[in-house]
C-alpha cells in the first residue's frame, strides 16, 4: 500500500511565487484527469439488474442525442412530454412494476442552470415511485448543474436523493459548479455530485465520472444518515473547493465501490481542511472491492486522505497521496471506535 504524505509549511508557501503555488494544484489535477482518460479507453462490460430492467428497454443507440433542461422529479405526469412540467423536451418515461424508467440515448444530457436557490439536475422525494435511468448499450448519459455567482447562499447538485431509490443502468457523467460569491469565507454556496439523504438508495450500474466545484464547500459524493449509495463499475470522483472539501464523505452513511476507484480532493487556494475520503460518525460504513487511489491537496490547512470515525474495508491494492501546508495524514482513525480492513 504506497503512501506520499507531506507538508510543505506556511512560511515556505507565504514565500513561493503564486505561479509555483497553483502548480501544485496543476500537477495533481493533471494526474487525476490522467487517470480517468486512461480508464475512459477501456472496455466496459456489466451486468444490469434484471429485476429493474426486464422488459424495458433504453432508446436506442442510433437515436440522435437530446439535450434536457429541466429537473427530473421521478414524478412522470410532471415529467413527460405533454405533462404538467411543461418540459421541452419531455423525457421518455416508461412505467413497469411500479417503477419509472427514463429512457437515454447514448450523448444525452440533462444541463440545468440558474442563479437564485437550489440548482438540480435530479431531484428525487420520498412518496413517488422508485425511479430508474437507463442508458442505452455503451453509451454515457451527462448529468451537471451550474448555479452562476448569486448573492444568496445555495448549491448545486447532479441528483439528490432525498427517501427514494434510484437506479442508473449505463455510464454517468456528473458535474457540478457553484460560483460562490462569499468565496467560501462565512457562509459559502456548495457543489454536490451526489447526495443521498432520508434513508435513500443510489445505485450505480456502470462506469461513473463525477466531478464537483465551488468556491465554497464541495463533497462529490454524500450519504447522510443511514443512506446508501453502491458503485458498481469503475468510478472516478474529482472535487475542488476553497471551503472544506469532502470528495467522499459519509456522515452515518453506507457507501461501496464495486470496482477500481480513483478519488481526488484539490483545494483551491488559500483553502480549509481537505478530504479525498471523510467517513464521519461511528456509525459509518463504507467498502471498496477493487484497487482505490486517493489523492489530496490542501492549500491553507490540514490535508488527509482518508479520515474515519467508523468502519472502512478495502479488498484492492492501496495508493495514498497528501499534500498540504499544514500537517498531512494518508490513513487516520479518528475515533476509539473506528475500525478499518486493508487486505
Amino acid at each position: 500500500m504506497p503512501f506520499s504524505c507531506s507538508a510543505f509549511g506556511n512560511e515556505d508557501i507565504s514565500q513561493l511565487p503564486l505561479l509555483w503555488q497553483q502548480s501544485i494544484i496543476d500537477n495533481a489535477r493533471e494526474e487525476a484527469e490522467r487517470a480517468l482518460a486512461q480508464r475512459r479507453l477501456k472496455t466496459l462490460s456489466f451486468s444490469i439488474v434484471t429485476a429493474l430492467v426486464a422488459g424495458v428497454v433504453a432508446r436506442p443507440a442510433a437515436v440522435q442525442a437530446t439535450d434536457y433542461k429541466d429537473t427530473i422529479t421521478g414524478v412522470a405526469d410532471n415529467d413527460r412530454a405533454g405533462g404538467t412540467g411543461n418540459y421541452s423536451p419531455g423525457y421518455d418515461i416508461a412505467g413497469q412494476d411500479g417503477v419509472q424508467h427514463y429512457r437515454f440515448a447514448d450523448g444525452d444530457s440533462v444541463a440545468r442552470e440558474g442563479v437564485d436557490g437550489d440548482v438540480r439536475a435530479m431531484s428525487i422525494t420520498s412518496g413517488n415511485p422508485p425511479v430508474v435511468l437507463d442508458v442505452a448499450g455503451d453509451g454515457w448519459l451527462e448529468l451537471s448543474a451550474i448555479r452562476g455567482e448569486s448573492s444568496t447562499v445555495g448549491s448545486a447538485v447532479g441528483i439528490l436523493n432525498d427517501g427514494n431509490t434510484v437506479t442508473v443502468n449505463g455510464n454517468t457523467r456528473i458535474s457540478t459548479n457553484a460560483d460562490d460569491l462569499d468565496f467560501g469565507m462565512v457562509r459559502g454556496s456548495s457543489a454536490q455530485g451526489v447526495l443521498g439523504r432520508g434513508r435513500s438508495t443510489t445505485v450505480f450500474n456502470g462506469a461513473t465520472d463525477i466531478h464537483a466545484r465551488t468556491q465554497g464547500f464541495a463533497r462529490a459524493v454524500w450519504a447522510d444518515r443511514t443512506s446508501t449509495i453502491i458503485f458498481n463499475g469503475p468510478t472516478t470522483i474529482l472535487a475542488e473547493s476553497r471551503g472544506t472539501l469532502d470528495a467522499v464523505y459519509s456522515f452515518d452513511g453506507r457507501i461501496t465501490f464495486n470496482g477500481n476507484t480513483t478519488i481526488s480532493a484539490l483545494s483551491i487556494w488559500p483553502s480549509d481542511n481537505a478530504h479525498a475520503i471523510y467517513n464521519d460518525g461511528v456509525g459509518s460504513r463504507m467498502t471498496v472491492n477493487g484497487d482505490l487511489s486517493l489523492t489530496t491537496v490542501a492549500m491553507g490547512s490540514t490535508a488527509f486522505g482518508v479520515r474515519t470515525q467508523g468502519t472502512m474495508e478495502v479488498t484492492g491494492d492501496t495508493t495514498v497521496d497528501v499534500k498540504g501546508p499544514r500537517s498531512t495524514h494518508g490513513i487516520a482513525s479518528w475515533h476509539w471506535r473506528s475500525r478499518m480492513t486493508w487486505n
